[in-house]
């Protein structure tokens, strides 16, 4: 299982031109094979750093879907921004069971999960955000599935950072290329 995770993992970095499309890729692969019904990557605002939007969802019911570009949450609040406060997986088994998540009850009910796993996607300026697979119904994570899917987020950390790495330097390619067809134009006039 591992190695078919990695493997898919590799197949959507390929695939991808930029870490959106990384992540789109990824979560289009993954979540089927985690037994997780949806699930999103929050990254942080990068004007409001204490805020996280998301990015990229996967099977997210439709009836959400118009709302989820406006979708924030707050460091340190809910599963997702626990996650990223303390760079360290957040597991609920059951979101109806934890009085301390009642404000996320009607949320839950309205996405329909019950459970769900919030890992945080750290690089090295630390955790940038947030990977969270959702379940329709109570569940047990065990030690087999933390592993899992810690290595999980670990590698699209790692793999959207290199992602990130060859957009820049595609861009940079590109500008380079239009100063060179500038200066040679220039030449080109002045002889």
């Amino acid at each position: 299982r591992e190695l078919e995770l990695t493997r898919e993992l590799a197949a959507a970095f390929l695939s991808a031109q930029h870490p959106l499309e990384l992540y789109r890729n990824a979560l289009a692969q993954i979540t089927p094979l985690v037994g997780a019904s949806f699930a999103s990557v929050f990254t942080r605002d990068q004007t409001e750093h204490d805020l996280l939007k998301l990015v990229c969802a996967h099977n997210w019911p439709q009836a959400s879907a118009r709302y989820l570009g406006q979708m924030r949450i707050r460091v340190g609040r809910g599963p997702t921004g626990r996650a990223v406060e303390l760079s360290d997986a957040v597991e609920v088994k059951d979101v109806f069971a934890d009085h301390g998540l009642r404000e996320w009850w009607e949320p839950a009910r309205e996405l329909g999960f019950v459970a769900l796993i919030s890992l945080p996607l750290q690089n090295m300026d630390g955790t940038v955000g947030a990977l969270t697979f959702y379940y329709d119904a109570r569940h047990e994570f065990t030690d087999e599935e933390r592993h899992i899917l810690h290595l999980v987020a670990t590698q699209l950390s790692t793999m959207a950072d290199r992602a990130q790495t060859l957009q820049d330097l595609r861009t940079d390619n590109d500008k380079l290329r239009g100063q060179v067809a500038t200066l040679t134009n220039r030449v080109a006039e002045a002889e």
